[in-house]
């Protein structure tokens, strides 16, 4: 018997192994097509390594599991006048979605940062911020850029997970692209990179780019910070270029500056960034500041990873999500 068993575990090792060698040999490739909600528009990994995808023009929020790749049931998102979500996020615990209210008759200050807890999909708080926000979690905390309507200005806003309050507001941050860790926020606006000290709440750094940025993406992940953005030439004929840069946190420093071919959505796994470019995703290695592979699905509004997988979405017009494997 346990002959038998200890064969059994030697193949099932072989087995496993030869998916990986398999697997390393096609390269990153795609794994599932799924279609998901209404306009899937931004998503976020879970700690059990489920997708969570707002749906913006149904206002729902679709969970995909990852061990099934099935599309559970949709969650309507709960905000007065029907909720138009525009950012996600997950740390300390919950899924973090910014969300305008759905309004047509006119201006209203009734914006909403969404908790919610992925275990039962339950909304558990409704936080009052400022309009079209971006979300990221990092340092205990979850930051928010947003446009103030009271005042017509852009903030930064610092909320407490265990009061869900606003503890901090950081004024002329620009409500754009934010990713957060233990030791920095990165904020990437038009013309520049702000770094905010999460200890003082603020401005300690301004990481200029160059070509007329167009509202970079920015992520953090294999000891750098990354921003990827569309740009302007600023000498001979008109004419956008695409750049992903890399910032060494060290010095606050650009040290590579890769071209790519697009810049819809960045999300950066161990040893890759992953850049959606309207077309496909491209792979680029985070040790050669190279791109290694790109894998076409037709159209990648935004990426997420986790691990070996990457997720890919469509929000225009196909309401596809894809995984991608590598």
């Amino acid at each position: 018997m346990k002959r038998r068993l200890a064969g059994v575990a030697i193949l099932g090792v072989a087995v496993w192994l030869l998916v990986q060698v398999i697997g390393s040999a096609l390269g990153p490739h795609v794994t599932a097509a799924l279609h998901v909600g209404s306009s899937p528009y931004d998503a976020a990994v879970d700690q059990t390594g489920n997708l969570w995808v707002i749906g913006r023009d149904d206002g729902t929020l679709w969970r995909i599991d990852a061990a099934t790749n099935k599309v559970e049931e949709g969650v309507p998102l709960s905000v007065a006048g029907g909720a138009d979500p525009v950012s996600i996020a997950f740390g300390e615990g919950s899924l973090w979605v910014g969300a305008n209210q759905r309004d047509r008759t006119g201006p209203t200050l009734s914006r909403s940062l969404l908790r919610i807890d992925p275990g039962s999909g339950r909304q558990l708080a409704a936080i009052p911020i400022g309009i079209a926000p971006f979300v990221a979690v990092g340092a205990g905390a979850v930051w928010v850029t947003s446009l103030d309507p009271r005042t017509g200005k852009d903030t930064l806003a610092r909320i407490d997970p265990s009061s869900n309050r606003v503890v901090a507001t950081i004024p002329d941050v620009c409500r754009c692209s934010v990713a957060a860790d233990d030791s920095a926020v990165w904020v990437a606006g038009p013309g520049s990179v702000l770094r905010i000290d999460p200890l003082t709440n603020r401005v300690v750094a301004e990481v200029g780019l160059g070509g007329y940025p167009n509202w970079p993406e920015v992520a953090i992940g294999a000891g750098a910070v990354w921003v990827a953005y569309y740009g302007m030439e600023s000498e001979g004929p008109f004419r956008y270029s695409e750049h992903l840069v890399r910032i060494d946190p060290a010095t606050n420093r650009i040290v590579a500056d890769i071209p790519v071919r697009g810049a819809n959505g960045l999300a950066v796994g161990v040893d890759s960034v992953w850049i959606a470019t309207g077309q496909s995703v491209v792979r680029v290695d985070a040790r050669s500041n190279a791109v290694v592979s790109e894998v076409t699905v037709g159209l990648a509004d935004g990426v997420a990873v986790n691990g070996h997988t990457v997720w890919v979405w469509s929000a225009t017009g196909r309401d596809t999500v894809w995984r991608i494997a590598y």
